[in-house]
């Protein structure tokens, strides 16, 4: 979905909390590389707060939350891109005991 600013982004959401690890994103490069900047947010009592910032990703981006984080819902929100986003993939993964998992290809 579109926001304000026309570069987009992705809602992901649980009925409780679930354990991330990390999350994977990847770009269909096939129709180039669009994404300039993006965050990751979680949502937490007090609304979404960013927990990781990126720039380009391309082929494959990686973001690690080596604590781990705990959520109901993840957003990704492209903050920054050449032309319309185009995201292949994105991959939810649970925290450190792999106990919860999620992915998404468009």
């Amino acid at each position: 979905e579109s926001d304000e600013e026309g570069f987009g982004e992705l809602l992901v959401e649980w009925d409780h909390p679930v354990g991330v690890g990390h999350v994977v994103l990847k770009e269909n490069v096939t129709m180039s590389q669009r994404v300039e900047s993006f965050e990751i947010q979680t949502l937490t009592e007090r609304g979404f707060e960013t927990v990781f910032e990126g720039t380009v990703i391309g082929y494959k981006r990686i973001a690690y939350f080596p604590e781990g984080l705990r959520t109901k819902a993840i957003r990704i929100v492209i903050t920054d891109a050449r032309m319309e986003p185009t995201i292949a993939f994105l991959g939810i993964y649970g925290d450190n005991n792999g106990t919860d998992e999620k992915e998404k290809s468009r």
